[in-house]
């Protein structure tokens, strides 16, 4: 899962000179430390990688409690390779994946100020990639109201099937309580 849309945080361990302890033991003392790589879509030049701070663990906090896990951080959003838009031209993907942009939401959340940098037709690509996510979810919607109300037919069939039945057969009465007989 992703802290924030459109934002790639990678937290790793960088080894790191410790200056002191490699002056005192006359040899390089090296020490692992907590680096947090920052990519933002569209902005592929401009990648961050410096120590972690708390700031970084609460900001990605997704990112954070994978690499605590030991596991990658997973994104969230429609792979661009699996975008139908996409399919068959991988020298696109792997255009867009350089400029940090890894999935069809990332696309479709460009800033103006980002989107030249895709080049000529990089605003008709994330015009089409909001349409894809409006799209989806349009049929997402549809696709439940049929089910439901294909769940309402066979209920209304159900309830028919039922009512018929009763009607069929004879009404019985259940005895009630029998009288009490009064004290002699």
């Amino acid at each position: 899962m992703q802290s924030e849309p459109g934002v790639t945080a990678k937290f790793h361990y960088q080894h790191v000179l410790h200056a002191v302890k490699s002056r005192e033991a006359g040899r390089p003392i090296y020490e692992d430390r907590v680096y947090v790589e920052i990519l933002v879509a569209g902005m592929s030049k401009q990648t961050v990688n410096r120590p972690a701070n708390d700031r970084d663990r609460e900001r990605f906090h997704h990112e954070w409690a994978a690499f605590e896990r030991g596991e990658e951080a997973r994104r969230v959003g429609t792979p661009l390779a699996q975008w139908p838009r996409l399919a068959g031209q991988p020298a696109m993907v792997a255009m867009l994946e350089s400029q940090a942009i890894f999935t069809v939401e990332d696309v479709a959340g460009l800033p103006d100020g980002r989107v030249g940098a895709l080049g000529m037709g990089g605003y008709k690509l994330r015009d089409e990639a909001k349409g894809f996510i409006v799209g989806a979810a349009d049929n997402a919607r549809a696709d439940e109201a049929e089910a439901m109300r294909a769940e309402n037919a066979d209920l209304k069939a159900r309830l028919a099937a039922l009512e018929a039945k009763m009607a069929e057969e004879p009404a019985r009465r259940k005895p009630g309580p029998k009288p009490k007989k009064a004290p002699a």
